[in-house]
C-alpha cells in the first residue's frame, strides 16, 4: 500500500513587488510557495537580488541599498532602494499561510455573499425611491461643481506641465552629444529608463555610474536623497529632461563645451587615479619584500 501525501496546516508565501518605468517589470510579481520558513527566507533574499539586476542591466548592484529584517514571526522582509530610480525599487516578503484556516475563511466568505445577494433580491428598490436619490446626486453635483469663470483660463489639472512635458522625444543631429559624459536617475516623464540610456548613447554619450566622473546628472521626479545630498555637496552641474531634449536639439553649448576641454585636460596633468585594484599587486609585493629582508640577514649571518 502507498504511503499516504502528507499536506502541511501551513506553507510560505514570498510576495514581492517591483516599481520600475519598464512595464514588463512593474507591478506585482509571481508568488513563490515554500513549506519551510528556513527556505522561504533564503529564497526573498535570491529574489532581491533578481529584482536588482533585472530593474539596473547597464549598471552594478552597488547603486542599491539592500535592507534585509526578520519580523517577530521569523520571517523575512527587505526592500531595494537607490540604483538608477533613487527610490525603494522593489519590497519583498515572507507571509505564513494558513491552509486549513484559509478553507474555512473561503467557505465563510462564500456563504455570506450568498446571504447579502438573497436580501438584496429580497428587498427591491421603489422605481419613486430610485428616482428621489438620482435627483439628491445631481443636487449634490450642482452644488459642488465649480462656477466657470470669465477671462483666463487656470492651468489644466495635471501634475505635469504641459509646456514641459513633451510626448515624444526630439531627433538630433548625429553625434551632438559626442563627449559628454551623463548619468541619469529619477523617474521622467517621456523616457523611461532604458530609453534614456540608449537615446544617450545613439547621439555618442557616454553614460556612467560614479557621479564625480559626469559632465551632466540629468534628474527626473523622486530621485533618491542620499544621492541629491552627494550631488550637492560635489557640487555637480544637473540638468532637467527638457535641458537634456535640448541639448539635443542645439547641441551642447560652447561654454559647456569650454569647460569640459579644461577639466580633461587638468585630469591629463594629475594622471590616472589608482583603484583599489592597481594598488593591490603593490601591496603584496611590499608585504612579500618585507617577509624576504629578514631571511636575507639570518643567511648572511
Amino acid at each position: 500500500m502507498p504511503p499516504k501525501k502528507v499536506i502541511p496546516d501551513e506553507v510560505y508565501v514570498i510576495s514581492s513587488i517591483v516599481r520600475d518605468d519598464n512595464p514588463e517589470l512593474d507591478g506585482l510579481q509571481p508568488a513563490e510557495v515554500y513549506t519551510t520558513l528556513a527556505a522561504a527566507n533564503a529564497a526573498a533574499r535570491k529574489m532581491m537580488i533578481r529584482h536588482a539586476e533585472a530593474c539596473n542591466p547597464y549598471g552594478d548592484l552597488d547603486e542599491f541599498e539592500f535592507r534585509h529584517e526578520e519580523k517577530a514571526d521569523g520571517c523575512y522582509y527587505g526592500e531595494l532602494e537607490g540604483g538608477p530610480h533613487g527610490h525603494v525599487t522593489a519590497e519583498v516578503k515572507v507571509s505564513r499561510a494558513i491552509l486549513k484556516q484559509a478553507e474555512a475563511d473561503k467557505s465563510a466568505t462564500t456563504s455570506a455573499k450568498g446571504r447579502v445577494k438573497k436580501e438584496i433580491k429580497s428587498e427591491p428598490k421603489d422605481d419613486e425611491d430610485e428616482k428621489e436619490e438620482d435627483d439628491d446626486d445631481d443636487a449634490e453635483e450642482e452644488e459642488t461643481a465649480p462656477k466657470p469663470t470669465k477671462g483666463k483660463k487656470g492651468p489644466p489639472k495635471t501634475a505635469i506641465n504641459a509646456k514641459t512635458h513633451r510626448k515624444t522625444i526630439p531627433q538630433g543631429e548625429p553625434d551632438c552629444l559626442a563627449g559628454l559624459k551623463l548619468l541619469f536617475t529619477g523617474t521622467f516623464e517621456t523616457m523611461d529608463r532604458k530609453t534614456s540610456i540608449a537615446t544617450a548613447i545613439k547621439y555618442g554619450a557616454e553614460v556612467i555610474t560614479k557621479l564625480e566622473d559626469t559632465d551632466y546628472i540629468v534628474i527626473g521626479t523622486r530621485a533618491g536623497p542620499a544621492k541629491l545630498k552627494k550631488i550637492n555637496e560635489l557640487e555637480l552641474e544637473t540638468i532637467s529632461e527638457e535641458e537634456f531634449f535640448q541639448i539635443l536639439e542645439h547641441g551642447i553649448p560652447e561654454e559647456k563645451k569650454q569647460r569640459m576641454e579644461n577639466r580633461r585636460f587638468a585630469d591629463e596633468e594629475e594622471g590616472p587615479e589608482e583603484s583599489d585594484e592597481d594598488e593591490k599587486p603593490k601591496k603584496r609585493a611590499a608585504a612579500a619584500k618585507a617577509k624576504a629582508a629578514p631571511a636575507k640577514k639570518r643567511a648572511r649571518r
